[in-house]
């Protein structure tokens, strides 16, 4: 069995975590800063409940801890899927193969831009 004072210890520590964190989680300059502060604290809760568990020998808490972990999950997963880079300093920076590949698609759907005859348009008559 883990000792008692080792478990208090682990509790302090993901405590300490938890308000570092949260420190940055308000002085986050961008809003992916604050969705990975966010899912730090989702994890730093799955530790708490962890601890507590093994603390108290119950283990009618799995279930919150995996409830826990989906809810931590869906949330990360869905911050990704709609963020959006507001600034373009936070950009990443793409190697010369890179931006020559995204020249290039750029270039091809410029061309696909332009305006192609339309079978269904009445022809105009040459006067």
């Amino acid at each position: 069995m883990i000792s008692t004072w080792l478990l208090y210890i682990s509790f302090a520590c993901v405590a300490i975590a938890t308000v570092v964190v949260l420190i940055r989680l308000s002085r986050g300059p961008s809003m992916l800063d604050r969705a990975i502060s966010m899912d730090v604290v989702t994890a730093a809760m799955i530790g708490a409940v962890a601890i507590y568990s093994a603390l108290t020998s119950r283990l009618d808490l799995i279930p919150a801890l995996v409830a826990l972990s989906v809810v931590g999950f869906i949330g990360t997963t869905t911050i990704a899927r709609f963020a959006v880079i507001d600034d373009p300093e936070e950009a990443r920076i793409m190697n010369e193969q890179e931006a020559a590949e995204v020249e290039r698609i750029n270039k091809l759907i410029a061309d696909e831009a332009e305006p192609v005859h339309d079978v269904d348009t009445p022809r105009e008559e040459p006067s």
